[in-house]
């Protein structure tokens, strides 16, 4: 039907009838409609009209049969179809609807209107995907249609597309702002873990005060997320005293957590416990950090509680296992629990750690042993050497230390090892005597250089006070335990006692309530009026010149700093090495620098010994220098031979020609020369020293020698490095202490 037919009507009907529909004057109009009907000689206007006024006044069960009549009197009209689909919609009979709106398409139709409403007819079937086609086409034509953003925003969210719906409500927000949306898109935004952002949108929905709890909130999860643990703290502590929503107290245990404070993440995970008891993260939560007190216990409670909850994966088996194992000894529910956990993952190696661990529980050596070598094996995708089966250790050679409730005993310094009881720590010596009992609550010391005793003398400090004090080799007191550093060197002590630091020598002290450096060949850097000068103990100034940074003196010479850059100066003052580096640091007899962003070595004159290509570079040995590129770490001579291949995650120091590797978590070390002597395979690895090595395979550790070849089994659950040819290892919680010299007769 030509579309000028349907109102082939005189003008002045039009008229009248738009005006009574303009002012909503619905009855005047259908008056107006009856009074004029037998004047109208189209048939099809006057029902088109009449379900236009139905439509008006809402009543679409009544509009619809005049807009069919009127359809059955024409061939094809736009404008009718346009209006019986809509009119379907409203009664909610989407697929007549769908019919006739796509009509209108079939007839050339293409606006935002019927874009709009077929995108609704299409939503409302629930076919997102169909109407967001339809969404997107009206959006072309209309890029700033709230109602076609907002339809897209929900659709999009539907479909679990949070990053395109999240897209969607901050074009929105250009619009205008809008205190609603702005909760939405924060929290389209973790769900998305899209942080780049969130900040700005916490901050501009900050300024309405109405809002505050949920921003506090909300700046606890964004921080959370972006690792900044402190910051979520202190933004949930604002909102947490009286807080009754679980997800509040949860999200500041995870932040304590990770802030590794135990005790605080406990008690905020049980008030969320207490309001919110089937939440499965909170419950396997408080599971690990009970486990981490040793509180089997309660571990076990809230294991029980997840498992209630249906949580029947590998973790909880594995922390089941755990309990039985370690906490309650209870050797047969833990073989229940590794029984189950192998009907899920049985190759698991975590799971066959554990294996192990159960084998060696009930002696069961050498069953236990096959599990870590097989473990091993497979890590290296090859079979072992031989001599890995046949290592041994026999007790017999060793002296068991009669010592109540010992927990740890760390290798010897000057004779003498530290132990740590239950209750407390002290010193043992080469026999295995306990000669010194701190009688401090459990004490620790403050090992230097990884020794205990240090030019006769050990640090040590109180358990939750960070003041240290001295005892000497006889367990003596000679210093209060009321400092806040102690350096031992091999003339002097340096004690710092809140802005007090005192260096004591053997017979004089001296005190510098100035801030102070290190003491070295005579001088010590003072900071004077914001700048740093060299003086004597006497604080008599030795060089005039003042620096931004001034360190101490080594081999009669020190690396200031003026500025942003370094530079290096004698004992005169004179200027060795100009101040162009970014950075300063000794290796032996030449100096790491920094220039241009990029690391290099230098000696002391300004020679370039290792060219500035480094993105890290660390210590020197005997002119071997760990380095750092875009491929990973290796290990360079001073002459420029790359002798480890920039590969490596990490390069740890070498010790005894030896260098330790790290690669996905795993450890093998190679010789300065380049050679691989200990594959890649090992949990842990330690220095060499002493010719030993002590490998870990899970939790349990074994000795190698500087080939790589096994000395003892892997069956230690603790072990030190020999020093002075005494080493202490523990098995089935007994230790023993081991002259290494015996083992060789």
């Amino acid at each position: 039907m030509d579309e000028t037919f349907l109102f082939r009507t005189k003008k002045e009907y039009e008229q009248t009838l738009q005006h009574y529909l303009k002012e909503k004057q619905y009855q005047e109009a259908f008056l107006y409609l009856e009074t004029i009907a037998h004047q109208v000689v189209d048939s099809v206007w006057l029902s088109f009209t009449r379900g236009q006024l139905y439509n008006a006044l809402e009543q679409y069960h009544l509009a619809l049969p005049y807009f069919l009549k009127a359809s059955q009197q024409v061939n094809e009209s736009i404008t009718l179809y346009s209006e019986i689909g809509w009119t379907y919609n409203r009664l909610e009979q989407f697929d007549e609807a769908l019919f006739y709106l796509e009509k209108c398409v079939y007839l050339g139709r293409e606006d935002q209107w019927l874009f709009s409403e077929l995108a609704y007819t299409y939503l409302k079937m629930g076919m997102q995907e169909e109407g967001i086609i339809y969404l997107l086409e009206g959006l072309e034509l209309h890029p700033d249609d709230r109602w076609t953003l907002e339809q897209l925003a929900n659709a999009y969210s539907d479909l679990g597309d949070y990053t395109k719906a999240n897209r969607m409500n901050k074009r929105l927000l250009e619009l205008g702002r809008d205190e609603m949306l702005l909760e939405d898109i924060i929290i389209l935004n973790e769900m998305n873990e899209t942080m780049e952002d969130q900040h700005t949108y916490l901050e501009m929905l900050d300024q309405y005060p109405e809002h505050h709890d949920f921003v506090c909130y909300h700046f606890g999860v964004y921080y959370n997320l972006i690792e900044n643990y402190q910051e979520a703290v202190e933004k949930l502590e604002e909102i947490i005293e009286d807080n009754r929503d679980g997800e509040t107290w949860i999200e500041l245990g995870y932040a304590y957590h990770q802030l590794y404070r135990i005790e605080d993440a406990i008690y905020a995970y049980e008030k969320g416990y207490s309001l919110s008891p089937d939440h499965l993260f909170l419950l396997s939560e408080l599971a690990y950090l009970y486990g981490v007190l040793e509180d089997s216990d309660q571990k076990l409670f809230y294991l029980d509680k997840a498992f209630a909850q249906g949580r029947r994966d590998l973790w909880i088996y594995l922390n089941y296992i755990r309990v039985y194992l370690y906490g309650k000894k209870d050797l047969e529910k833990a073989y229940y629990y590794l029984s189950e956990a192998d009907t899920i993952a049985s190759a698991d190696e975590e799971l066959q750690l554990l294996w192990s661990e159960y084998d060696w529980s009930m002696m069961n050596k050498e069953r236990a042993q096959n599990r870590l070598l097989s473990i091993l094996a497979r890590r290296l995708n090859q079979a072992l050497p031989l001599s890995f089966y046949n290592a041994s250790w026999e007790a017999e050679n060793s002296i068991l230390l009669d010592i109540p409730n010992l927990e740890r005993v760390y290798q010897f310094s000057e004779g003498l090892a530290y132990v740590e009881t239950d209750q407390h720590g002290g010193f043992i010596d080469q026999n295995g005597h306990f000669v010194i009992d701190l009688h401090l609550s459990i004490d620790e010391t403050k090992r230097q250089d990884t020794y205990m005793f240090h030019h006769g003398y050990a640090i040590i400090n109180q358990e939750g006070e960070h003041l240290y004090g001295l005892i000497d080799r006889q367990g003596n007191i000679v210093l209060d335990l009321i400092y806040d550093d102690i350096t031992i060197h091999h003339d002097h002590q340096r004690l710092v006692l809140g802005p007090i630091t005192i260096f004591k020598f053997e017979d004089q002290h001296y005190v510098f309530e100035e801030e102070v450096g290190d003491y070295a060949e005579g001088v010590v850097p003072m900071k004077i009026n914001e700048h740093w000068y060299y003086c004597h103990l006497d604080k008599e100034i030795a060089l005039s010149q003042g620096f931004d940074e001034a360190q101490a003196f080594y081999e009669h010479m020190a690396i200031v700093k003026k500025g942003n850059y370094y530079g290096v100066i004698d004992l005169e003052g004179n200027i060795l090495l100009p101040f162009d580096y970014e950075t300063l640091i000794w290796a032996d007899h030449d100096l790491i620098a920094k220039k241009e962003d990029y690391y290099g070595v230098i000696s002391p004159q300004g020679e370039i010994k290792i060219n500035f290509i480094y993105d890290q570079l660390k210590d020197g040995y005997q002119d071997y220098y760990r380095v750092l590129n875009e491929n990973g770490w290796g290990l360079i001579h001073v002459s420029g031979k790359l002798i480890i291949p920039c590969l490596y995650d990490d390069l740890l120091p070498v010790f005894e020609d030896r260098v330790r590797v790290e690669k996905e978590g795993y450890y093998g070390m190679y010789t300065i020369s380049g050679e691989l002597v200990i594959p890649i395979i090992y949990d842990t690895l330690t220095i060499c020293k002493g010719a030993h090595i002590i490998a870990g395979v899970g939790y349990r550790y074994g000795y190698m020698n500087a080939l790589g070849e096994l000395l003892t089994p892997f069956m230690f659950q603790t072990a030190t490095l020999p020093v002075e040819h005494l080493l202490c290892v523990s098995f089935q919680n007994r230790f023993y202490l081991v002259d290494d010299r015996r083992k060789k007769e």
